[in-house]
């Protein structure tokens, strides 16, 4: 199940084509927190997943054994504004898969772009100082219906 949350990521940079929001041709600037319902603070830092949950039926997250465990980064500090990182590792040798987003907050959504391309929305469930619950939609058995997906993730200190 894990392989998937990078799936839905490099599935859908894949296919995405860069654009703008206007149509006149200067395209916007990403990144923003607008009308937030949650503490935007607490998101900041590194998450590492701990469940996921799909169409009700939760699992543990599937860490590589003996590898740093799969995490994802939410920045925003000079430098490093609305920038997110997912990091997967994706074989036993620990061999490891980014994917990298500039991200921006609408109410209890935080919207993912690559470039000015719209990616993928998740819905912000809750977020205390240790634990980060989102959820999406997504066809993640591609039988053409979708699918509620929810992930939870625990503060980590560190990307390992």
């Amino acid at each position: 199940m894990k392989k998937s949350i990078l799936f839905v990521f490099v599935s859908l940079l894949l296919t995405a084509c860069s654009g703008d929001d206007d149509g006149s041709g200067t395209p916007r600037e990403i990144g923003g927190i607008v009308n937030a319902t949650f503490d935007t603070d607490k998101m900041i830092g590194t998450w590492t997943y701990e469940t996921i949950t799909l169409n009700g039926n939760e699992a543990a997250y599937e860490h590589v054994a003996d590898c740093p465990k799969d995490v994802f980064i939410f920045y925003n500090s000079p430098g490093r504004s609305f920038q997110y990182e997912e990091m997967v590792r994706i074989n036993d040798q620990c061999g490891t898969q980014t994917t990298a987003l500039k991200w921006e907050v609408n109410r209890d959504l935080i919207n993912f772009y690559f470039g000015q391309q719209f990616i993928i929305a998740f819905r912000v469930l809750s977020i205390t100082d240790t634990e980060f619950i989102l959820s999406y939609r997504f066809d993640y058995d591609q039988d053409g219906d979708l699918d509620d997906v929810e992930i939870i993730g625990v503060k980590s200190d560190t990307a390992d």
